[in-house]
């Protein structure tokens, strides 16, 4: 599935943190991150990305976030 404009964002966030930190941001990381209001955003963006197959997490482990293989 297609990406918007702000999940791109969010997921290009994702993957640089990772790369710098060698482990991935927690929500509140990504909210700070991308200049976001709220965690629920950060959240949403996290939600939409699983679902539309582009990162997996695990449930109820704040760091347990893998990005998948996907073409840009």
């Amino acid at each position: 599935m297609k990406l918007t404009s702000k999940e791109l964002r969010a997921l290009s966030y994702i993957e640089q943190f990772i790369e710098v930190s060698k482990y991935p941001p927690t929500v509140r990381e990504l909210q700070i991150g991308l200049g976001l209001a709220s965690t629920s955003t950060a959240y949403g963006y996290m939600e939409r990305l699983q679902k539309k197959g582009y990162i997996e997490r695990g449930e109820n482990m704040p760091r347990a976030l893998k990005v998948l293989p996907y073409a840009h």
